[in-house]
């Protein structure tokens, strides 16, 4: 099944403002639906803070995707997430670069 982009959104929001403990330091979460080299429907999830020195857990980074791909499939969505984490003057650049 085929969740919508805002509605995978507002759950990756939710499960990762909980687990990395960032509240409301986490401005906004972009989905984008791709496929991977072999075909199987991915999720490019950006999670953007508002914090360029926010001191993000490794342990909790890497393990986000885990807990993130678990609510999905009890939410019914079959793609697998892949989550790039920003802060909002890095993702600026990239879109000023990407223009």
């Amino acid at each position: 099944m085929r969740l919508p982009e805002d509605t995978i959104a507002a759950i990756v929001e939710e499960v990762a403002a909980s687990h990395l403990g960032v509240g409301d330091r986490l401005a906004r979460v972009r989905v984008r639906r791709g496929h991977g080299w072999q075909g199987d429907p991915l999720l490019w999830i950006d999670l953007l803070f508002t914090d360029e020195r926010l001191a993000l857990d490794t342990r909790r980074t890497l393990s986000l995707i885990g807990v993130v791909h678990d609510r999905l499939v009890i939410e019914g969505e079959d793609a697998f997430p892949v989550l790039s984490y920003f802060s909002r003057p890095d993702s600026d650049e990239l879109t000023h670069a990407a223009e």
